[in-house]
């Protein structure tokens, strides 16, 4: 029998071969095309899109939903978010204010190291001192955002921030491959602050604290209606001046506020009548002579000092003469610290219109008032600190 050539058979083997390869690849192809099939919608991840509006890791099965910022930016965030990082003067006191500190799981180094002069980081600091730090915060930080690893390490579902523009926001957002919301914190001039409103309202719908936002923004706005009617029938109101005002810093009795938030909302005669921050002639304030002065005790040390310097100037001043020079938490640090302004507003309330606030105890309405926005009574805490509720010639030269 004559057997078949070597040369054939290589060939006949060759093809069994090409065969045998194209006939396994088409099987492996079936199967991996079955799999992908049956567990697309819940396997497949989104890495973002051009805009950077998805969250790196999400499903597309349906697990996010899409929120409008306060920046108008339109950002898609998860159903059930587990794990935030707040950057910027406001943002962490947002959430403080919504009870949803349990999902922060990084702080800045301002609410890490100290809780000095700011009621939502007294209250929660047993939390905050044991948390990464995320990022700086304070004035030098101001529109930084978090530190980017740092951020990442701890593996947040959102970034809130504030003052960042929606041009920074959107850079923030592809670096970290996170949902980033930007919040409002408004200049306030009294307690119905419309944008702090909408930016809780955001929040409480992201973290499901909507029940509570609610809530608070009804406190808020029940406080504000309370002090307008003890007042709104006064007809011959007293002239008033805030010095001491902080800025950036302490500074003396010619630091002062135009709109300042306790007397706006009880309807006083403020002498300064130019909006934001400013610096009164203190020749002005003799000329002007207010009936009361409130000074600021985040700069009462500086006052303090002037006074004791400059005992002339003072004297030449009536309320300094009258004895009706009053000390007011400062409730500017790290931003508004809203449960201090208000606590001002019934002290200035009680000493200006004792009539009117006669069933008022500030320092225990004060307690109730942080009780209702930041969960605890922290009154002491900042007396400790500052020195609390009294008249001037109470606390100078005390130490």
């Amino acid at each position: 029998m004559k057997l078949p050539s070597f040369k054939n058979n290589c060939k006949n083997i060759s093809k069994l071969s090409v065969f045998a390869v194209i006939m396994a690849l088409l099987m492996v192809t079936v199967s991996m095309a079955g799999c992908i099939g049956g567990g697309a919608d819940a396997n497949v991840a989104t890495n973002g899109t051009d805009n950077g509006d998805k969250q790196v890791g999400a499903d597309v099965s349906g697990d996010l939903i899409e929120i409008v910022d306060t920046q108008g930016r339109t950002v898609k965030v998860p159903k059930t978010v587990n794990r935030i990082v707040c950057s910027g003067a406001g943002a962490l006191r947002q959430i403080s204010y919504l009870q949803a500190t349990d999902l922060v799981v990084g702080v800045e180094t301002i609410d890490h190291d100290s809780a000095f002069g700011r009621p939502y980081t007294i209250a929660n600091y047993d939390t905050f001192k044991e948390l990464p730090i995320t990022g700086l915060g304070g004035g030098k930080d101001v529109g930084n955002g978090p530190y980017p690893e740092a951020t990442l390490v701890v593996q947040p579902d959102v970034v809130f921030v504030v003052n960042i523009d929606a041009t920074k926001a959107d850079s923030i957002q592809e670096k970290l491959g996170v949902p980033v919301v930007v919040l409002s914190y408004g200049d306030i001039v009294d307690f119905k602050d419309e944008k702090l409103f909408t930016s809780l309202t955001l929040i409480g719908k992201i973290l499901d604290r909507s029940e509570r936002a609610e809530e608070l923004i009804n406190t808020f706005k029940g406080y504000q209606a309370d002090l307008t009617k003890r007042t709104q029938n006064i007809t011959e109101k007293p002239t008033v001046y805030v010095g001491g005002i902080c800025n950036r810093g302490s500074h003396g009795i010619d630091s002062t506020k135009g709109i300042f938030p306790p007397f706006e909302a009880i309807g006083l005669h403020n002498i300064v009548t130019k909006p934001g921050h400013s610096f009164i002639n203190p020749e002005t304030l003799v000329a002007e002579n207010p009936d009361f002065i409130f000074v600021d005790e985040g700069s009462f040390e500086n006052i303090e000092k002037d006074y004791n310097e400059n005992p002339e100037y003072y004297a030449s001043l009536g309320a300094f003469q009258n004895g009706k020079v009053y000390c007011t938490l400062p409730y500017t640090y790290y931003s508004t610290n809203y449960g201090t302004a208000i606590v001002d507003a019934y002290y200035i309330g009680k000493v200006v219109y004792p009539e009117q606030f006669a069933d008022v105890n500030p320092e225990e309405k004060a307690d109730e008032i942080y009780t209702a926005i930041v969960g605890k009574p922290v009154y002491s805490d900042m007396a400790k600190t500052y020195g609390g509720f009294a008249k001037f010639d109470e606390l100078v030269n005390k130490n």
